[in-house]
């Protein structure tokens, strides 16, 4: 039993080992990294702003692309990055993938507004966030939590209205 977990361990430093110096791997995991920061950054900015009720500071996000860009360029300088079985994996793919991320996260978990001008958010329990535009009766119904999922269009008429239930 002893000699079967020493042949494991052996191997398992073996492993590690290669893959601590495999230059394919050393870039894959510094990439990552550098996504990992990024979206991490990002979503900072968003919070910040979200706990002072401000909008998101720009200076902010573009500390954080580059970062970003600066990591990026330092991963695969060292050499070895050779891209995945779909193809190689640039820069501005993984930025893309990490931003759409972050919208994700922020126009899903963050308080109801806009957001890089998309309405989303959380509101109170059977509240929804959406944005109607113009009511019913004329009045702005912007970007915010709403108490009731129908909404009134006018038709032709003036006098008329129709509504219908969000999903």
């Amino acid at each position: 039993m002893k000699s079967i977990l020493a042949a494991l361990a052996v191997s398992l430093v073996a492993v590690v080992a290669h893959a601590a110096t495999d230059p394919l791997t050393r870039c894959a995991v510094a990439e990552m990294k550098a996504a990992a920061k990024k979206t991490n950054s990002k979503l900072k900015c968003y919070t910040n702003a979200a706990e002072h009720g401000a909008a998101v500071d720009p200076g902010c996000l573009t500390k954080a692309e580059s970062k970003f860009s600066e990591a990026w360029a330092r991963a695969t300088a060292k050499g070895g990055c050779g891209g995945n079985i779909v193809g190689p994996l640039d820069q501005s793919t993984v930025e893309g993938r990490v931003d759409a991320c972050v919208r994700d996260l922020v126009t899903t978990v963050a308080p109801c507004g806009r957001i890089n001008g998309v309405c989303g958010g959380v509101c109170p329990a059977g509240e929804f966030c959406f944005e109607i535009g113009v009511g019913c009766h004329g009045e702005v119904e912007p970007c915010r939590c709403h108490t009731s999922t129908t909404i009134c269009f006018p038709t032709t008429s003036t006098t008329s209205t129709t509504s219908t239930t969000l999903p």
